[in-house]
């Protein structure tokens, strides 16, 4: 049989079991033990507010009512931030450390906050006390009792100036970056626009100029250097013109196209040269034969590759071109484009491969402009391309199609 007696004073209560032996002692001596572990838990949240490094602030519930709040406990951190002290800061309201830069929205936030007794995160404009102005990031927590009765608020507040800044400073470059390249493509609009009359004028006039009763050396020769002047000039407008396109049209309509239907329209045209130069085409497209992208960029894509493995042919071989397509497993679709032509360099073009005008050769016809507009249709798809190349090897391309 279980029974219960009281310690001599009844100031410990005792259970012992039916053989006299005692089970359990409770009462003073529970309320000591509970009452030490209560006081060193509360030294060590002390400790560590106090060593924070994060700004901490306790005030009351006056918010609840005025919306006014007393400050009663600050820690070091909160001295050190803002340049009050405590004995100037106690008895305050946070209200001292706004500014007309505080946003009244956030603060709002605080408001609704503190009548529904939540917790509530914001980042405002606060002042110290010499009158600079600084970013705070502050959160508070409602503190409770064991009714479960709010009795404080803790704020915990740390100084982000320097990320508010930063991003201020970012946003200003991106704002200002935007607008220059508005400004840029206006002008190239207006510059391509403007061009276009003049020059086809020219292309024109070079038509009718006859040269036939003309006996002066070197008439002919002005008369030539103009149309190749005119010429190139034309070739250039055209081919900046079809960068502006591709650069606008960034949301082009895309298609599943069969790799082999479209390489057979560009054999086609450039079958000539194909059966002059002797060129052997190697294709596998079994992997994946289809590819969703814009028909006018794969056309595109495939004539820049093959007049590229022709226009730079190793002279001691026959040109041999393999094309191999494969699914990879993230579901993107890979395009292999090999030449065994004379290869490039990539120690000497190593980040600019595919910059425009850029050449490595010294072609006649190279313009340096094939692997840009490749390039550019690519990347405008999401796509992404890559070149490996070794000198009187050959050079291999891999496409990525997102």
């Amino acid at each position: 049989m279980i029974s219960y007696f009281r310690t001599r004073h009844d100031r410990t209560f005792g259970i012992k079991d039916e053989n006299g032996n005692v089970i359990r002692m409770v009462g003073a001596m529970h309320d000591i033990t509970t009452r030490k572990e209560e006081e060193a838990r509360l030294k060590l949240m002390e400790s560590v507010i106090l060593n924070s490094t994060d700004s901490v602030l306790i005030t009351d519930t006056g918010s609840i009512k005025s919306n006014d709040p007393q400050i009663l406990f600050v820690n070091q951190a909160f001295e050190k931030m803002t340049g009050y002290s405590k004995e100037e800061i106690i008895g305050k309201t946070p209200r001292i450390l706004q500014n007309e830069d505080t946003d009244r929205k956030e603060l709002q936030k605080l408001i609704i906050a503190f009548k529904n007794c939540e917790s509530c995160e914001i980042t405002i404009s606060n002042s110290r006390k010499n009158g600079e102005k600084y970013w705070v990031n502050l959160r508070i927590i409602p503190i409770t009792n064991e009714m479960g009765t709010v009795t404080h608020w803790i704020a915990l507040e740390r100084d982000v100036t320097n990320q508010i800044e930063a991003e201020k400073e970012k946003e200003k470059l991106l704002k200002e970056l935007m607008e220059n390249n508005l400004e840029l493509k206006q002008f190239s609009y207006i510059t391509s626009h403007n061009l276009r009359a003049p020059i086809t004028n020219l292309v024109a006039i070079c038509k009718l100029i006859k040269t036939e009763k003309i006996t002066d050396d070197l008439t002919l020769k002005l008369i030539d250097g103009f149309k190749n002047t005119t010429n190139h000039l034309n070739g250039t407008l055209n081919d900046l013109i079809e960068i502006l396109i591709i650069k606008e049209n960034r949301n082009l309509q895309t298609n599943q196209l069969n790799f082999s239907d479209v390489l057979k329209k560009v054999n086609e045209l450039l079958s000539i040269s194909l059966l002059e130069m002797k060129v052997s085409v190697q294709v596998d497209f079994s992997e994946a034969p289809t590819v969703i992208i814009t028909n006018s960029y794969l056309e595109s894509i495939f004539i820049n590759l093959f007049t590229n493995a022709i226009k730079y042919r190793h002279p001691d071989r026959d040109p041999v071109i393999s094309i191999k397509s494969s699914k990879e497993l993230n579901g993107d679709t890979k395009l292999i484009f090999s030449d065994n032509g004379i290869g490039i360099n990539m120690t000497n073009a190593k980040g600019k491969i595919f910059g425009l005008y850029s050449r490595f050769h010294r072609n006649a016809d190279s313009k340096g402009i094939g692997l840009y507009l490749i390039h550019s249709q690519i990347t405008a798809l999401g796509g992404s391309i890559e070149v490996e190349s070794e000198v009187n090897i050959g050079t291999k391309f891999i496409i990525t199609f997102k």
